[in-house]
Order: C-alpha cells, then structure tokens, then sequence
C-alpha cells in the first residue's frame, strides 16, 4: 500500500513537473518603437472626454477614408477587409447638423436627415460633447449576395467582425492626429433604425464616438 501511495505521489509530482514546463515563457526580443504604425499602437488609448470642437471636413474624411473607404480603385479594395469581399457595413455620420451615410465610391457623404440626433447615443455624460458618432449598420441583403449559402448563418458572427476592423481603423487613425474613437453600443436601437431610416434587412452593429481630445489633457 506504501509502494503504491509513493508511486501516486510520483505521478502527481510529474504531472505538475510537465505543467510547468509547458507554461514556461519563451523569451521574444523587445517590440521596437519605430515607424507611425508602431508609435500610434504605443500611444493608443480611449479618451472618456472630448472637445466639442467641430470635426474639419478633412478630419471626418479621413476618418471614413481610414474606417472603410477604397484604398485602391482599380481593384476596389478596401482600407478594411471583409469575407468573400461582401463590404455588407455601412458607416453613418451623426453630428450637430443631421444624419448622413458615407459613400465611399464617391468619398462623400449623403445627407439622410436633418435632425440631431446625437442623444439617442449619447446616454452617457463623457460622450455628450462628442461632436460625431459613427453608427455601425450591417446590410444582409448585401452579404447574401456574396456569400456561399453554407455560411448564411455566421453573417451576424462576420458582421461583428468586420465592424471591429473598421472601428480599429478609425481608433489608429484618431489616435495618430490628436483625436479619440470611444467605440460604445448604440444605445435605443429602435429611436436609431427610425432616425437612420433603415430597410428590415438592415441592423445596427455598433456606434463610435469621434472627436478632438479635450485641452489639458495630457
């Protein structure tokens, strides 16, 4: 009984021996800070305030540029990537002068209505001052078209996904020219389809707040 109790001690002992072993940390050669990618990674981070400040025409479009426009146009290809090349997300524009949707083709953006709607995304108070959301709408329509039939049921899962790298694109973007991209969820998302004036096959992914860091912050 002795014998066996040792042996089971052993086994144990060994077990805990190869667990150790496994979590061991490889050593990597330190990150090197060069280059505007790497210095913005650095720098990175999500202001909880922002300068009322208006967004300059040049500012909002390269933050649309940067979020989802067509990096080559030959090609089509996007500043975002998106499976099977579906580019099912559309980007709208709210601020104090009404709701608008970017066309990126055009690099432009159309106007969908005049009110202000900011506050239906706006709930909490670091953000009321925040001078654009960006609202984040998934066309299904658009996907379907596009992807295998096989893959109808991962569209809400890819959606998600390819929301994610455009909001990134804009939180690098933001974060490289003294601006901060707070992603948040979209609040009344029923007030919002209304103000947005979506079709059915339409869903409200996600919303994104822009804009100039506040002075004296840093």
């Amino acid at each position: 009984m002795k014998t066996m109790h040792y042996a089971g001690i052993a086994v144990i002992a060994a077990c805990f021996a190869g667990t150790a072993a496994a979590q061991e940390v490889v050593p990597l050669p330190a990150p090197k800070i060069r280059g505007q990618v790497m210095k913005t990674l650095k720098n990175r981070i999500s202001v909880k305030g922002f300068s009322a400040k208006e967004l300059s025409d040049r500012n909002l479009g390269e933050v649309l540029w940067a979020g989802f426009g067509i990096a080559d146009p030959v090609s089509g290809r996007r500043t975002a990537p998106a499976a099977f090349g579906s580019n099912e997300i559309d980007i709208y524009v709210l601020s104090a002068d009404g709701v608008f949707l970017y066309d990126p083709a055009a690099h432009g953006i159309r106007r969908v209505g005049s009110e202000d709607v900011r506050g239906i995304v706006a709930s909490q108070g670091y953000v009321k001052s925040a001078p654009v959301h960006l609202i984040y709408v998934a066309d299904y329509d658009r996907a379907a078209k596009v992807y295998p039939s096989s893959y109808d049921d991962q569209m809400k899962s890819w959606a998600m996904m390819h929301t994610g790298f455009i909001a990134q694109n804009v939180v690098l973007y933001s974060s490289s020219h003294g601006m901060s991209a707070v992603v948040r969820s979209p609040g009344n998302v029923e007030r919002l389809r209304a103000a947005l004036k979506l079709p059915d096959n339409c869903e409200v992914v996600m919303s994104q707040a822009v804009g100039y860091v506040p002075e004296g912050w840093r």
